[in-house]
């Protein structure tokens, strides 16, 4: 059995770690507002103080999700799993099932982990969340193309469950909150929906995902 097709896979956990699975970026910007309100004389100033390394231009606080064009396809591959639930336990149907593991970098670096578009864990590099051991563990895993369960990731890379707050985007949370139930739904589809049922749910997920794609 195949769980979703490569670009549905690809699309969806783009989507999620843009909206919410990567971290929120925070850093220190040129404030370009106040610049421009100075003299051009003033500007260029400001600009010979920076060439000798000090920090002299208006700066300001950005706090933003990261964009699409920011992040990196780290890694993509099938993966083969004993269980319809993938690597996120549960209960799921005893078959074995193929999906297909996206690996989103962020900007700054930190790494999410999607199996057929759903978030599984996030990999920070943030604030030393992951020892050296961790991050050759990881890195000799998406090596080899296999990724661990989730109960396993946060010990063998010092991967977190839980998905970065989201900010800005409350549409799209809710969006993807409800592709999440969809996903919940396969797996109740696979122990033995009727046939109109499973015909309506092929027929949503679709939608769902234009939807999706319709708000920037």
């Amino acid at each position: 059995m195949i769980r979703s097709t490569p670009l549905e896979s690809l699309a969806a956990a783009i989507a999620h770690a843009v909206y919410e699975g990567l971290p929120v970026l925070d850093y220190e910007d040129i404030d370009s507002r106040a610049l421009y309100s100075l003299s051009a004389q003033e500007r260029e100033a400001l600009r010979e103080r920076e060439n000798r390394g000090e920090k002299a231009m208006p700066r300001r606080r950005v706090r933003r999700r990261p964009a699409a064009d920011e992040c990196v396809v780290r890694a993509m591959f099938p993966q083969t799993w004993s269980s319809t639930a993938l690597g996120f336990g549960g209960i799921g149907g005893a078959a074995m099932t193929t999906a297909y593991t996206c690996i989103i970098e962020g900007p700054a670096g930190d790494v999410a982990v999607y199996w057929a578009g759903r978030f599984a864990y996030l990999v920070s590099v943030r604030n030393g969340e992951q020892t050296p051991e961790q991050a050759k563990a990881f890195a000799d895993d998406l090596t080899a193309s296999h990724t661990v369960r989730r109960s396993e990731a946060g010990e063998r890379y010092g991967a977190t469950v839980g998905t970065a707050p989201s900010v800005d985007h409350p549409e799209q949370n809710a969006v993807l909150a409800i592709l999440d139930d969809i996903e919940a739904l396969k797996r109740e589809v696979d122990g033995g929906w009727s046939e109109a049922a499973r015909d309506t749910l092929r027929h949503v997920e679709p939608l769902v995902r234009m939807l999706l794609g319709a708000k920037p």
